[in-house]
């Protein structure tokens, strides 16, 4: 009963995600060590899976969690409202909440912003 608890958790998280993802008007830079880093959690993800699933709903929360891993490197970028990051469990700051914004230029554009106690930088490609 807690597995299919878990697996329409799941879902909905990973619509609420494809949901945020869809709404990013500006996407962020990704560096070659965030994609490297992306393969590995997945072939981690999918290796744990495979090892120590015993039944089939096992192997569908192992595949839920990678889509959700993969929808969340997705996910930094600026929307209509705000910032979304998955830095410091500060996802999404809206921006009546943003109190400074630091722009940098050089090889990517470093946008530097804090709000709602706390601080983060995200990088763009220039285009």
């Amino acid at each position: 009963m807690i597995n299919w608890i878990l697996v329409i958790l799941f879902v909905g998280i990973i619509l609420k995600e494809f949901k945020i993802v869809n709404q990013l008007v500006i996407k962020t830079e990704k560096r070659t060590i965030d994609t490297i880093l992306l393969i590995i959690g997945i072939v981690v993800l999918f290796y744990i899976t495979y090892a120590y699933a015993t039944t089939s709903i096992h192997y569908l929360l192992g595949l839920l969690g990678t889509i959700l891993y993969i929808v969340s490197y997705f996910k930094n970028g600026i929307t209509s409202k705000g910032f979304v990051s998955c830095y410091r469990c500060l996802y999404f700051v809206p921006w009546n909440k943003v109190q400074e914004v630091h722009i940098k230029q050089g090889k990517s554009i470093k946008i530097s912003y804090l709000g709602n106690g706390s601080s983060n930088k995200l990088y763009f490609k220039e285009k």
